[in-house]
C-alpha cells in the first residue's frame, strides 16, 4: 500500500479494465477529498499503456467517483444520475459504454451522490459545482459538459441556466424530467416534497418555469425515447423545448422504446457533439467526425 499522506491511502495492485480497477481512496474527514495519480510503489519494467484512473472522493460528505484518462484531459464531464441513482452510476451497462468512449476521446468523466433523490435541489445542484470545481482545478481540464438522465436534468437545466459552473459547453439531457409539475398527484410527489423542505417547487425551482433567455446561447441536445411513459416528452422536454428553440442552440435525437432506453445512450454521438463543441479539437482520443 502506498501512502500519499496523512490519512489517505490507495491500494495497489489494480485489476485490468477501469470499472474493477478502482483506487479506493479514504477520506478521514468531511468534505472534499482527492487523491492524485498514483504511478505505482516501486520500480520494474515498463507495462502496457496505462489504464483511466478512477478516484473515489467525498463531497459535501457524501460518495462521488472521477475516472480519469492518462495524459492531458480535454475536459471534464458531469453525469446527472436519475432516479435512484448514485455515483456509481457511470458503472452501470449503458452508462460503462458512454464513460468509455468520453474517457477514450480525453475527457475526466464524473458523478456523484448529490444527496440522491433530489429532484434538482440545491443542494444537489451545490454538490455538483463543488465536484466541477475540484476536478477542474486538479486536472486543468478547460471547458465541462453535463449529461442528465431523467431526474438529473432538473439539476442540469438550472446549472445551465443560472451559469453555476465556469466553461460549461454543452448539457445532454437523456429522457428528461423538465417539469416538476407533473409530479403533483403521483407516487412521487412525497419525494419531491421531501426535496424541497415540504413545498412544492415553484418559479425558479422548476426548469418548466425558468424564463427563456436564461438559456440564450446554451447548447442542450435532447435524446427522446418514442415510447417514454414515465417522463412523458409531451409533458416536459417537448413543450420546453418550443420555449427555447430561437434563444438557445437545440437539437434532438430520437430513440426507439421507453424511459431511458438503451437506444438513448449513444457514445459516438454524443463524443461527436462534445467535440464539435470542444471546437473539433483532438485531445488525447479520437477526431471529430465530419
Amino acid at each position: 500500500m502506498c501512502k500519499l499522506a496523512e490519512g489517505v491511502d490507495v491500494q495497489a495492485g489494480a485489476e485490468p479494465g477501469w470499472v474493477t480497477s478502482r483506487r479506493r481512496v479514504r477520506a478521514a474527514a468531511a468534505g472534499l477529498l482527492v487523491v492524485a495519480g498514483v504511478a505505482g510503489c516501486g520500480g520494474g519494467e515498463a507495462g502496457p499503456p496505462p489504464a483511466p484512473e478512477v478516484v473515489d472522493l467525498v463531497v459535501d460528505g457524501e460518495p462521488a467517483t472521477a475516472v480519469v484518462p492518462p495524459g492531458t484531459p480535454r475536459g471534464l464531464v458531469l453525469y446527472l444520475h436519475g432516479l435512484n441513482g448514485d455515483h456509481t452510476a457511470l458503472a452501470n451497462g449503458d452508462q460503462a459504454g458512454v464513460v468509455e468512449r468520453l474517457v477514450d476521446d480525453g475527457y475526466v468523466v464524473a458523478a456523484a451522490d448529490a444527496h440522491r433523490n433530489a429532484f434538482g435541489n440545491e443542494a444537489s445542484q451545490q454538490s455538483y459545482v463543488t465536484l466541477a470545481q475540484e476536478l477542474a482545478d486538479r486536472y486543468g481540464t478547460p471547458r465541462t459538459f453535463l449529461i442528465a438522465e431523467s431526474m438529473g436534468a432538473v439539476a442540469g437545466l438550472k446549472l445551465v441556466a443560472a451559469d453555476a459552473i465556469p466553461d460549461l459547453a454543452g448539457a445532454a439531457l437523456i429522457s428528461p424530467l423538465t417539469d416538476l409539475a407533473v409530479t403533483v398527484g403521483s407516487e412521487f410527489e412525497p419525494q419531491v416534497r421531501q426535496a424541497y423542505g415540504g413545498e412544492l417547487p415553484t418559479g425558479a425551482e422548476n426548469p418548466a418555469d425558468l424564463p427563456a433567455e436564461e438559456f440564450a446561447g446554451e447548447h442542450l441536445r435532447f435524446y427522446l425515447a418514442a415510447d417514454d411513459d414515465f417522463v412523458v416528452s409531451a409533458q416536459n422536454a417537448d413543450p420546453l423545448i418550443a420555449r427555447l428553440e430561437g434563444v438557445a442552440e437545440v437539437s434532438v435525437v430520437g430513440c426507439q422504446g421507453g424511459h431511458v432506453d438503451a437506444s438513448c445512450f449513444q457514445p459516438d454521438d454524443l463524443a461527436t457533439w462534445f467535440d464539435g463543441l470542444a471546437g473539433g479539437t483532438t485531445g488525447a482520443g479520437r477526431p471529430s467526425a465530419d
